[in-house]
């Protein structure tokens, strides 16, 4: 019986959240985050617009095309909230013969406060848990680069996206997203961009 009431209050004990540090009777359970780094790399899609004003008034032209490009990403755990999130984008558009590369850095908020692993520690024993799944959503800062044959465009601007991390198995996760961005070069011109994306990541 003394048994299983130290188990009961072992299980209540990984259960709360709401310390990270607790202490009963000399015993004492320790949290620490686990997984501080996610690598990963994404497979985009995304539709593209772009559209070129002669005044504040007045539409030039407009253009649209899709992307299929690859990214790497690397995700940092502040704490099971937040975590900073850097990207590196390339893909080769072969419907309007151009290059595209850029990057992305931004914040990450995982709303169910379980973004990332944790280890606990009870008089000597550990036991590590991991969430099956974390949505997020997400805000950052986007740069993209386009050569195309005959210029160069260059766009700064807002994203924002909205997914979910699937921890597989061990130290292993696949994210999925939708995303919006909305961008702007120095020539009035402005793109705005909707997509998803699915990726694959390792957990350090």
């Amino acid at each position: 019986m003394k048994m299983l009431l130290r188990n009961i209050f072992f299980f209540l004990l990984i259960l709360s959240t709401s310390k990270n540090v607790y202490s009963e009777s000399g015993a004492s359970l320790e949290k620490m985050d686990r997984n501080k780094y996610y690598l990963s790399t994404s497979s985009k899609f995304e539709d593209s617009s772009i559209e070129s004003e002669s005044s504040a008034s007045s539409v030039e032209s407009e253009s649209s095309f899709s992307i299929f490009s690859q990214t790497l990403n690397v995700n940092y755990f502040l704490n099971e909230k937040f975590s900073v999130v850097g990207s590196y984008n390339f893909a080769l558009v072969l419907s309007v013969d151009a290059e595209v590369q850029g990057f992305d850095l931004g914040m990450q908020y995982y709303f169910l406060e379980n973004g990332s692993s944790k280890e606990l520690s009870f008089n000597g024993n550990y036991i590590e848990t991991s969430p099956e799944l974390a949505p997020f959503v997400y805000l950052g800062a986007t740069t993209r680069d386009y050569q195309f044959s005959t210029t160069s465009l260059k766009f700064q601007g807002l994203s924002v996206k909205a997914g979910a991390d699937y921890h597989i198995i061990e130290n292993y996760v696949l994210t999925g997203d939708i995303y919006l961005q909305y961008l702007k070069n120095n020539n009035v011109r402005t793109m705005t961009t909707f997509g998803a994306s699915i990726s694959i990541g390792y957990k350090y």
